[in-house]
């Protein structure tokens, strides 16, 4: 046990180390890179594949979406077009979970560093659950903890489309990534964001 202990901290160093490379070979590309971040089962993964079918050039979504808890530990990272000439490369983080088993928190912590790092972050939330409130206050603590600058997060509530009547709070995203609702007007505001700084919504 000693040893498979050892082994897991080995994988995570490494994987740590990859990806401090990759960040810096990404940043002296210049293009800029959206994160999306969560708790598991707000639509994380669903949101990541209608941006992909929409934007990446193959057209296909990119990841699995299910609702089993940790799908992957890795951030997947594919380029999009936002418009002629606007690339970025949009990642799809792992996601939050209650009460997180302690042999996964190292993992988790450099993921979401990861994370953190990036120009923009969509806070998904899953607007029908309950929860939502305490959920988005939990991840937020844990951005602002990795030095996650506020006013670089976007709140993207999805799962309109649970909802009898829609939300009318104009300062916010509200989307449906399985019906596809609000999907131009979010990468709308990704582009305004990146293109013009950080203005208000």
């Amino acid at each position: 046990m000693r040893r498979k202990i050892q082994d897991l901290k080995q994988e995570i160093k490494t994987a740590e180390k990859t990806r401090d490379l990759n960040r810096k070979r990404r940043r002296r590309s210049g293009i800029k890179i959206v994160s999306m971040v969560g708790y598991t089962n707000a639509g994380k993964s669903s949101l990541f594949n209608v941006l992909c079918q929409k934007a990446h050039p193959s057209g296909k979504p990119q990841v699995e979406a299910d609702d089993r808890l940790f799908q992957t530990l890795d951030t997947t990272t594919r380029k999009i077009e936002l418009g002629p000439g606007c690339e970025i490369l949009i990642s799809d983080t792992v996601g939050f979970i209650q009460k997180l088993p302690h042999h996964l928190v190292a993992a988790f912590k450099s993921t979401l560093e990861e994370a953190a790092q990036a120009d923009l972050l969509l806070h998904v939330i899953d607007i029908s659950d309950p929860q939502n409130l305490e959920k988005l206050l939990v991840v937020e603590e844990v951005l602002r903890d990795l030095g996650a600058p506020e006013d670089k997060i976007i709140r993207v509530y999805n799962k309109i489309d649970k909802l009898p009547t829609p939300p009318a709070d104009s300062n916010a995203i509200y989307i449906s990534a399985r019906q596809g609702s609000g999907i131009p007007a979010l990468l709308n505001i990704v582009q305004r964001r990146l293109d013009d700084g950080y203005i208000s919504i």
